[in-house]
């Protein structure tokens, strides 16, 4: 297995070398992948089910869109290692909140191959169970996802608040 540090990097200096010199963006036809266009309705659609799912309080739903070994780092926490963990987390919260609502805003979409790195704003609504007041936390994130199986499943996230 690959080191994930290693193929992030090669993602990044995939894409720079298809910005900066003319003609070198390959043909998807010819070498049997995915078009462009087909990977980000895929990915679109990842990214909504992502929030459909948490709205719906669905923790095996939502599970199942991160990658078994996905690594999800939040602001200040330590990271979460693994889909089994992150379902915890999931758990942890929909127990001690209600009515959460999630959307996300897609900026910046880079894919190359069965790789992606997706960089989003969003904005999250809930109201904890030990209070009557409505919580809304708006922030950005970076998600790195990889084709697995025909989906694009999370392998690493990390967001922050913009407060």
């Amino acid at each position: 297995m690959r080191n994930p540090s290693v193929q992030i990097n090669l993602v990044f200096g995939v894409l720079l070398a298809e910005m900066l010199l003319p003609g070198s963006a390959p043909s998807y036809a010819r070498i049997g992948r995915p078009s462009p266009d087909s990977d980000r309705l895929a990915l679109e659609r990842a990214v909504r089910r992502w929030d459909e799912r948490f709205r719906e309080g669905d923790v095996q739903g939502l599970a199942r869109l991160y990658a078994p070994d996905a690594v999800s780092m939040p602001f200040n926490a330590p990271a979460v290692r693994g889909r089994a963990a992150i379902a915890a987390e999931f758990q942890k919260f929909f127990a001690q909140n209600t009515g959460q609502r999630h959307s996300t805003r897609i900026e910046k979409l880079d894919v190359d191959g069965g790789l992606a790195v997706e960089r989003s704003r969003y904005e999250m609504r809930f109201r904890p169970k030990s209070d009557k007041g409505e919580v809304i936390e708006r922030g950005k994130h970076v998600e790195v996802r990889r084709r697995i199986n025909g989906e694009w499943l999370i392998l690493s996230e990390i967001w922050n608040t913009d407060k």
